[in-house]
């Protein structure tokens, strides 16, 4: 009984098919990925120096506005220190309002929430962005300086120089 073996395609066949299948990045990219490293890595030594209690959240912020072109990047940075912003000082608010009384303090929390979330249906690209980012960022802080209300101001500070 005889076994055929199949038979193995031409060499250059596999070289063709393997340099199709290689990734190629798009014209560009480097180029951007190397300017966001290098801005994320500055941004990171700044947060160091400044002796920020979490420096890490400077260079996130890097990745998070990083667009393809500088023009958008700046667009959406603008919305972002707006919407850090707007939450921030909505957190001082809620805590100095509700900091003795937790079951005010939530209620008034979601409410905030659900209105920066509300709204940021009705506005389109960054503008929403922002919208959203008010909501949340008035959580991250507010949730942290309520355990600590004389500490609010420098949580709600650092918060936003981390942006």
């Amino acid at each position: 009984m005889k076994f055929a073996l199949p038979s193995l395609p031409p060499l250059a066949a596999v070289r063709t098919a393997l340099r199709d299948a290689r990734p190629t990045l798009p014209p560009g990219a480097l180029g951007f990925a190397l300017r966001n490293t290098a801005a994320s890595l500055l941004a990171l030594y700044i947060a160091f120096r400044m002796n920020l209690d979490d420096p890490k959240w400077a260079a996130s912020t890097v990745w998070i506005v990083a667009q393809g072109s500088r023009g958008m990047g700046l667009s959406k940075s603008q919305y972002r220190i707006l919407g850090t912003a707007i939450g921030a000082a909505v957190a001082l608010v809620l805590t100095g309002a509700f900091a003795q009384t937790p079951e005010l303090f939530l209620p008034a929390l979601a409410a905030w929430i659900g209105l920066c979330a509300g709204v940021a249906t009705f506005l389109r690209n960054f503008r929403a962005y922002a919208a959203v980012l008010a909501g949340y960022t008035a959580a991250i802080i507010a949730m942290d300086a309520v355990s600590a209300p004389l500490h609010a101001f420098d949580i709600a500070t650092a918060r936003f120089l981390y942006v």
